[in-house]
């Protein structure tokens, strides 16, 4: 890890620890007081923009995208504008104390894409105040009732994973609330946000971008000698065939998708029925995708105030905590631009072989690039990201 980087999170966690002896002393009990009605009455935005509170916002900081893990690419595609946002930081430090009031650091990893439409403005927005609103919001939860003398015993890991889960609830609303409330844009966003924590991962998503793991499973001998596999990498690869990954014990692998969202899109029956009972209506025209009022190709999203009437909802579905294992090599956040033409599984095909694009070789995941101009090349037209994180 290269020395900036490890200053900056030795500042962090210095910082955490100044924090729980600041918060000690009576005069900053009255800040975290003042600080804690504010949040009651309007969630993360309103302290932070609250000069009382301005504590909050030299202790949080702000660090995104640093992490040498976080492999990402963006292309702007056919689109006249880029809207997509990426965001992706593996060492973000949440400060807790346990139930005997001694403090630990979380470290929690981020990863999200935000996909806008009809302007960047929803997607800057969100993955702006994410990181900020995220701490914010696990500090109150953590502090029990917003009390600066209660602890929970977040030392249980399975009430810190419980307190993670809820301030990303929350940071989403408050980002929809904050955008709602300017109400001088049209513009919307997907948001597709995972957590990583100890070997636990945990996505709430929001619209259509995705969240999948690609896996190492075994396969027989007969699979490889039936040729399925390489024929599909002989078609993807220029007619150049390419070795399985090996195996312990002679075996071979391939990386086999598992998908960790669902898409919200309006044909869905409980996302029609939604938009249905709040007065909506779900258009089924000929030569296009079926749209909210005939306009919004989501049934969720950020922003997008003029269709929050009619059923679009910025309420995002949370999976559970689940255990990474040593087989889930891979995981990939992107935006559905990357599925013009391919599928998980394809993206999952791709990732342990190189491939040439125009002049250059991309020799592995490492250059998620590859990703992204193969995307492109079978007819992706809209804006694409997409987020790579190789598991130890």
């Amino acid at each position: 890890m290269p020395s900036n980087m490890v200053e900056a999170k030795v500042t962090q966690v210095i910082l955490s620890l100044l924090f729980v002896l600041y918060g000690l002393s009576s005069s900053t009990t009255r800040s975290v007081s003042i600080c804690a009605e504010y949040y009651n009455e309007g969630g993360a935005a309103l302290v932070f923009q609250a000069p009382e509170c301005g504590w909050y916002k030299s202790y949080h900081g702000t660090s995104r995208n640093h992490t040498m893990k976080c492999q990402s690419a963006t292309l702007q595609g056919q689109r006249e504008y880029q809207e997509d946002r990426v965001l992706c930081d593996l060492d973000v430090t949440i400060p807790f104390s346990d139930k005997n009031g001694l403090n630990q650091v979380k470290t929690v990893g981020i990863a999200a894409i935000f996909d806008g439409h009809l302007g960047s403005e929803a997607s800057e927005m969100a993955s702006s105040l994410l990181i900020d609103f995220f701490r914010l919001h696990a500090h109150f939860i953590h502090t029990d009732n917003f009390g600066v003398n209660k602890h929970l015993a977040s030392s249980d890991q399975k009430q810190a994973l419980y307190i993670l889960k809820e301030a990303l609830v929350r940071t989403i609303h408050d980002i929809d609330s904050k955008f709602t409330e300017e109400a001088k844009f049209v513009s919307g966003c997907t948001a597709t946000v995972v957590l990583i924590v100890d070997d636990h991962i945990l996505v709430a998503n929001v619209g259509d971008s995705k969240a999948f793991l690609c896996s190492e499973k075994p396969i027989t001998q007969q699979e490889v000698e039936g040729g399925s596999i390489l024929e599909y990498v002989h078609k993807r690869k220029n007619g150049e065939k390419h070795p399985l990954r090996d195996y312990e014990n002679g075996k071979w692998t391939h990386l086999s998708a598992k998908e960790l969202t669902r898409d919200h899109h309006p044909v869905r029956d409980d996302e029609r029925l939604r938009i249905e009972g709040a007065g909506g209506f779900v258009s089924f025209w000929s030569g296009d995708v079926p749209r909210v009022n005939g306009q919004l190709a989501l049934s969720r999203a950020i922003g997008d105030l003029r269709l929050k009437r009619y059923g679009v909802i910025s309420e995002p579905e949370v999976t559970e905590w689940q255990a990474l294992n040593a087989s889930d090599k891979f995981l990939v956040v992107s935006s559905d631009g990357i599925f013009g033409r391919l599928t998980p599984q394809d993206v999952c095909d791709l990732i342990p072989y190189p491939c040439r694009k125009g002049f250059r070789l991309f020799t592995s995941f490492h250059d998620p690039e590859c990703i992204i101009e193969t995307a492109f090349e079978e007819g992706g037209s809209d804006n694409l990201s997409v987020i790579l994180i190789e598991r130890d």
